[in-house]
């Protein structure tokens, strides 16, 4: 329990409020996020559910250093997605684009020209009612740990990676 805690301290240090799960739940077995001493950096694990068609296919990342920027991640996971679906049309939503990759200023904040992304990611804000579900909307070109200051968390992250199309179906929390 002392590791958790440790655990637990140095994500609020970073602005995350981490919450663990009671031993034994599938969620808190799954998680293989750890803290760094010597670097003082965080691994965390983290999901992506890319919503296609009317499916959620998830991907893990069993290690992911939160220095690095999430359109790194979200590349790895398209490209490998493309290669394992045989309807290659259904994934090209989700293929990033120049306008991505231009979409944000050095601030990390969105711009005019986040319009013409095929894609959302999002995550999903904590302590609402289930029927009355919010979701934070995250720039690609953040980091990891600034994608995630000042979030909740449960156990790790997941990432819901959404087409620009059903988008309007999550409501966005404020900011």
């Amino acid at each position: 329990r002392r590791a958790l805690d440790a655990l637990g301290a140095k994500c609020a240090e970073r602005g995350v409020e981490v919450r663990f799960m009671a031993n034994g739940m599938a969620r808190r077995r799954l998680n293989t996020t750890t803290h760094h001493r010597k670097r003082d950096e965080l691994f965390w694990r983290c999901e992506w559910a890319f919503h296609v068609g009317d499916a959620r296919v998830v991907r893990v990342d069993d290690k992911v250093s939160e220095n690095v920027t999430l359109a790194d991640v979200y590349a790895a996971h398209v490209k490998a997605l493309t290669i394992e679906t045989e309807d290659k049309a259904t994934v090209a939503a989700f293929k990033p684009t120049d306008a991505d990759e231009n979409k944000t200023t050095n601030d990390g904040e969105n711009n005019a020209n986040a319009s013409a992304s095929t894609y959302v990611a999002l995550l999903e804000q904590f302590d609402t009612p289930a029927n009355a579900k919010r979701w934070h909307a995250v720039s690609l070109q953040q980091t990891l740990a600034q994608a995630l200051r000042g979030k909740v968390v449960v156990e790790f992250p997941t990432f819901h990676v959404v087409p620009t199309l059903r988008a309007d179906a999550f409501v966005l929390a404020s900011p």
